[in-house]
């Protein structure tokens, strides 16, 4: 696709020198954000158990045969988590596919490829939307971002994958894959509830 002759990015208005200090700033800034990213434990909630830990017990439930909501309910109150609150209540999906896995591993594995099909949908839309330009500020910016599968027990993050999914749908819709679209947007809704902000929209 060819590209324009003319320009209205940003740095374009820039002497070169001053563009190339201001693109290592965002870049370093980047690098610094992925580093804190990956280099960052749970956050403190309260005494007992963390979201991550009431996750892997209910995955090892499942594993041992018991139904979702029976092992969430348990998880909970081990846990000392309010079982009234809907907003405690996680849709079945994403744990049980996480049990079908033999280990946390390799669903951590599979969920990376997972976000590195996500990376290379977008990449393409960027490509076909805006040219080669647009495609590397959109894949390093992509990249910077999924790199958080790689945080240690991410595969038990309902947000991580959701936002996989809405970014497989976004880009589908993109590219005119229509159905895909539509498919992963439900994932993603059945998967994290939040995510109905993009259905909607």
């Amino acid at each position: 696709m060819p590209e324009s002759t003319t320009s209205s990015h940003v740095f374009a208005r820039l002497p070169p020198w001053a563009a190339r200090l201001a693109l290592l700033a965002i870049v370093l800034a980047l690098i610094l954000f992925v580093g804190v990213s990956l280099g960052m434990t749970e956050p403190v909630r309260r005494a007992g158990p963390s979201d991550l830990d009431t996750y892997e017990r209910v995955v090892a439930s499942l594993k041992a045969g018991q139904g979702y909501y029976p092992a969430l309910h348990e998880a909970l109150r081990a846990g000392d988590y309010g079982t009234t609150s809907p907003l405690n209540w996680r849709m079945p999906l994403f744990l049980t596919l996480i049990a079908a896995f033999p280990t946390l591993e390799s669903a951590q594995l599979f969920l990376a490829l997972v976000t590195v099909l996500a990376w290379l949908m977008g990449i393409a839309w960027a490509y076909r939307s805006g040219g080669t330009r647009r495609a590397m500020a959109v894949g390093l910016a992509l990249a910077l971002s999924l790199v958080s599968i790689a945080v240690y027990r991410a595969e038990l993050s309902f947000e991580l994958f959701a936002g996989t999914l809405t970014l497989i749908s976004f880009a589908a819709y993109g590219l005119g894959w229509r159905w895909i679209g539509i498919a992963a947007a439900a994932l993603a809704l059945f998967t994290r509830e939040l995510a109905v902000i993009y259905v909607a929209g």
